[in-house]
């Protein structure tokens, strides 16, 4: 009998692979042939994880463990790996390692569902921080859609429409105060940024907004518009209101007048500046300005704009 190799000898693992794998086949016709190995490592560097382990691969720990040095380059084995390669005729099929392939659709799988927990965890954050308090009562109360009422001192839940019982002041987390007429009906939130949004449904308030950071926007949305400032006192009301509406005939002969009652939203500015929008239109309003939105009326109402 020929003696095998030793991993001292001279001879490579390149050319000792092909005839220690031909022993072992005869042992066990499942073993990969050397080029086999080559052709399933270059298969994998090819797809990477996509690629697929052949059943006997992930059992065979000889096939597998040259198949991993085939995969490092062959260069330098390790005098135990050249031993085991030698001794493959003599020991036959080697005892199958607990090494089992990962289907490609499970791994797959797996990182959708990473994806989809992380994106989750962003939205989380996300969404506590769009929802955080940004406001608090100073004084007054305020009663929220279920009946509970808030008291001095409470925090107003972000995003949420609340109705003031009375007279009612609140302070915002950038030192803004906001006063709201009884019955006003508003909500508040608050940006990642910073930036403030206030949505008056209906009612009046006064606001005296605090300096804003740069990048920061105070904002006031009413159903018919919106008001932005940077740092100033003003005031917005949005109910109706009544207005004459002059119509003539057809002949232009006879003119009627009669009164009707519109939605309406009423800027003033007491000190500072705002800019009024309504779709493309803009405006903006000093100190002692004031602008009016009207429903069924387009554009911005101008008229009692001072020089």
């Amino acid at each position: 009998m020929k003696e095998q190799p030793r991993p001292n000898d001279p001879k490579s693992l390149e050319a000792l692979l092909p005839d220690a794998l031909a022993a072992a086949s005869r042992v066990e016709e499942a073993h990969f042939e050397f080029d086999d190995l080559t052709r399933l490592a270059d298969a994998r560097r090819e797809h990477g994880e996509a690629w697929e382990m052949p059943p006997h691969l992930s059992r065979c720990s000889i096939c597998l463990e040259m198949f991993q040095i085939l995969m490092e380059g062959v260069q330098k084995p390790s005098a135990g790996a050249m031993t085991r390669f030698a001794d493959v005729r003599k020991n036959g099929a080697a005892e199958a390692p607990n090494v089992v392939p990962f289907p490609t659709h499970w791994k797959i799988a797996l990182r959708i569902a990473a994806v989809v927990a992380l994106m989750l965890v962003a939205f989380g954050i996300v969404h506590y921080m769009q929802n955080r308090s940004s406001a608090s009562v100073s004084t007054g109360t305020i009663t929220l859609a279920n009946g509970q009422i808030l008291p001095a001192g409470a925090a107003i839940p972000a995003g949420v429409t609340v109705t003031a019982s009375e007279a009612t002041s609140a302070v915002l987390a950038d030192g803004s105060k906001v006063d709201l007429a009884k019955d006003t009906r508003v909500s508040f939130r608050q940006s990642l940024g910073g930036s403030t949004t206030i949505a008056l449904v209906h009612g009046e308030l006064t606001a005296a907004v605090a300096k804003q950071k740069y990048g920061n926007e105070f904002t006031v949305k009413t159903p018919l518009g919106e008001i932005a400032v940077v740092g100033t006192r003003f005031s917005v009301t949005c109910k109706p209101e009544e207005v004459v509406v002059y119509q003539s005939d057809t002949n232009q002969k006879e003119i009627t007048r009669r009164t009707d009652i519109l939605r309406a939203t009423r800027i003033t500015v007491f000190e500072g500046v705002v800019r009024v929008r309504r779709g493309k239109e803009e405006v903006k309003l000093t100190a002692n300005q004031s602008a009016v939105l009207r429903e069924s009326e387009p554009g911005i109402d101008t008229s009692g704009l001072k020089p």
